[in-house]
């Protein structure tokens, strides 16, 4: 599995920002509004669903469950 960081932005609607480790949540957020943020695995053969944990110590702000969901809409055919 591999592990990257995100961001969930809300500008009408939440979006999800992914990125890799090298990044800082807070450089990616700028000056957006951020709803939460962690580290995430991406579905796989092994795992076909997303795993959100964690939070971001740059911004302050935790993962949340439905977090997975919003990353697991990405990757739906």
């Amino acid at each position: 599995m591999n592990k990257i960081k995100y961001i969930v932005v809300e500008n009408y609607t939440e979006s999800v920002i992914m990125f890799p480790e090298t990044l800082t949540h807070k450089d990616v957020a700028g000056n957006m509004k951020v709803v939460s943020a962690g580290f995430c695995y991406l579905p796989d053969n092994l795992n076909p669903k997303a795993a959100t944990f964690g939070k971001s110590v740059s911004l302050g702000i935790a993962s949340r469950e439905e977090d997975s969901l919003l990353i697991d809409r990405l990757f739906e055919e």
